[in-house]
C-alpha cells in the first residue's frame, strides 16, 4: 500500500509519524520527571523534615537534662533560676518537636502517641525539680532527677531516635526511587529517539526506492 501513494502523502504520513514518535518521547519525559519530581518533594515534605525534628527533638531533651542538672546542683539562686528558665525553653522545644512530627512523620502513629504520652509524663517531674532547685535541695534534688526523671527523659530521646531512623531510611528509600526513575526515563528517551531515527530511515529509504 505504502508503494502505492503519492510522493506527497507519504511525506506527510512519515512526518505525521515522526512527530507522533517525538511527542510519545516527550510525554513520558514529562510522566517521569513528574515522579521524580514527586518523590523528591515527598522527601522533603516528609522524611527530611522528621529526620530533622526528631534531631531537634533529641537536642532540646539533652539540654533539658543539662539544664535540670545545673538548676540542681547551683547554688546561686538567680544562676538557678536562669538554668530552670533555659529548661522551660527547652522543655517547650520538646514538645513543639513532637507537635510537629505529626504534620510528617508517616510511620505507625502509635509512636507518636506514644512520644506524647513520654512528655505529658515529664511535666510534673520538671516541675518537682524546679522547687527542688530554688529550695537548694540538691540531694533530694540530683536523686530524683537521676532515679525518676532520666529513666522517662531516656525514652523520650530513643522515641525521637527511633522516628529518625525509620524516617532516614524512607528518606534514603526515595531518593533511591528517584534516581531509578530518572534513569528509566533517560532510557526510555534514548530507545524512543533512536527508534525515531530508525524509522524515520526507513521510510525514507522506501520513499527513495518508490522514486527510482
Amino acid at each position: 500500500m505504502f508503494k502505492n501513494m503519492q510522493i506527497a502523502a507519504r511525506m506527510i504520513l512519515s512526518y505525521m509519524l515522526i512527530i507522533a514518535l517525538m511527542i510519545i518521547t516527550g510525554i513520558v519525559s514529562i510522566v517521569m520527571l513528574n515522579r521524580v519530581g514527586n518523590a523528591l518533594e515527598e522527601f522533603h515534605d516528609t522524611a527530611f523534615l522528621t529526620v530533622e525534628n526528631s534531631w531537634k527533638g533529641k537536642r532540646a531533651i539533652a539540654l533539658l537534662r543539662a539544664n535540670l542538672l545545673q538548676a540542681t546542683l547551683e547554688q546561686n539562686d538567680t544562676l538557678a533560676n536562669s538554668y530552670i528558665s533555659e529548661a522551660r525553653t527547652n522543655y517547650q522545644t520538646t514538645k513543639e518537636t513532637a507537635t510537629a512530627l505529626r504534620d510528617t512523620y508517616q510511620g505507625n502513629r502509635s509512636n507518636l502517641d506514644n512520644l506524647d504520652s513520654l512528655i505529658n509524663q515529664i511535666n510534673p517531674m520538671v516541675e518537682q525539680l524546679y522547687t527542688y532547685a530554688l529550695n537548694n535541695d540538691m540531694d533530694r534534688g540530683y536523686a530524683y532527677l537521676v532515679n525518676t526523671y532520666q529513666p522517662i527523659a531516656n525514652q523520650i530521646r530513643d522515641s525521637f531516635d527511633n522516628i529518625g531512623t525509620e524516617a532516614d531510611e524512607r528518606a534514603t528509600n526515595r531518593v533511591t526511587e528517584g534516581s531509578n526513575l530518572s534513569n528509566v526515563a533517560s532510557i526510555l528517551q534514548v530507545i524512543l529517539i533512536i527508534i525515531s531515527i530508525i524509522f524515520a530511515l526507513v521510510l525514507a529509504i522506501s520513499m527513495s526506492n518508490g522514486i527510482t
